[in-house]
């Protein structure tokens, strides 16, 4: 019987990451806050930033319809939402 090793005959591929992680770190130190502070307060700036949440979920949304081929009218969705 022959032994086999299983040692790399190249060095590992490094992942190009484009500044991803540095993106998402930065959205968490801004955004955990603003999150939090609405939330903790309640009241009005609780429902301010549902409404924000709701607009922008819903302007993603008709982004995406758009692109798959559907006339959509984004802006006033996203208004509309926000009014709900």
């Amino acid at each position: 019987m022959t032994s086999q090793t299983n040692e790399p005959t190249s060095e590992p591929k490094k992942i190009k990451s484009d500044g991803v992680l540095w993106r998402r770190v930065m959205v968490a130190v801004w955004g955990i806050p603003l999150l939090t502070i609405p939330t903790l307060l309640g009241g009005w700036s609780f429902a301010v930033l549902i409404a924000l949440i709701a607009a922008m979920a819903m302007f993603e949304y008709m982004t995406i319809l758009r692109h798959s081929g559907a006339e959509v009218v984004r802006t006033s969705s996203a208004i509309l939402s926000a009014a709900v």
